[in-house]
Formats: C-alpha cells, structure tokens, sequence
C-alpha cells in the first residue's frame, strides 16, 4: 500500500494542514464573540461601537480565511485520493485481470506491438502497465 501512497503524501500532508487550519478558524470564533459580548456591549460605561466594528469585521475575515482552508483541504484530499486510487486500480487490472492470457492476445487487444513488460516487473503480459492504461497517467 505504502508505494500507492508515498508518491502523493505531500498532497495529504497539505489536506492535513489545511484542514488543522479550518478548525482553528472555526475555533476562534466564539472568543471573539466573547469579546464582542464583554467588552462591546455589556461595557460599564455604554456599548463600544468601534469595539464592536473591529472584532465582527476580524470574525467575518477568520470566516473566509476558514472558508479558504475548507476548500484547498477538499482539493488535496481529493487529489491524493484520486490518484492513489488510480495506481491501485492500473495494478489490480494489469496483475489480477489480464493474468494468465498470452502477450500475443493482450497487444491485439490493446493495438500495440513490440515487447514491453507490465509495470516494469518483468511479468509475460508483453503489456507496458497493460496497454492503453499506461496514456491514463495522473495529470496533476
């Protein structure tokens, strides 16, 4: 699993940090409004208009800085994800599906000539990662 996986830990690593980053946006909202509570309104000598304006217009920015973070999480996660998924799935069609039948019929099938091994590994398929799988790399 760990050669589907460590090609595109970066991706997951960065879907990690950002979704860290969204909970602490998330997380710092009730304190502000908090503060919006205790020293804006509930003031001894009246309520603080300024206050106020400075700690709703910080909410409203740590809101779409949260936003922003919830996004590029969802962008990573499924970048990596896709992509693992797609390695997983050349390998099990090229090793589980095509096993046992001649290089000869696999080229036919899959309109190529010349001999290549599958995946690089040496396996008789006569298939470079079986065929026409080998133009479906990952575009990112």
């Amino acid at each position: 699993m760990w050669k589907y996986i460590g090609k595109y830990l970066p991706f997951a690593i960065l879907a990690a940090d950002f979704m860290l980053g969204e909970v602490w946006m998330d997380l710092l909202q009730p304190g502000l409004m908090s503060r919006i509570v205790d020293e804006g309104i509930l003031r001894a000598g009246g309520s603080d208009l300024q206050i106020i304006k400075k700690l709703g217009l910080q909410m409203i920015s740590l809101a779409f800085l949260g936003i922003f973070c919830g996004s590029m999480n969802n962008i990573f996660v499924h970048l990596s994800c896709q992509n693992i998924g797609n390695g997983i799935r050349k390998d099990c069609f090229c090793h589980k599906v095509l096993v046992g039948q001649s290089p000869q019929v696999l080229q036919k099938k899959a309109g190529i000539s010349g001999e290549t091994q599958c995946g690089g590994r040496g396996n008789d398929h006569g298939l470079s990662h079986c065929g026409r799988l080998q133009s479906s790399k990952s575009i990112y």
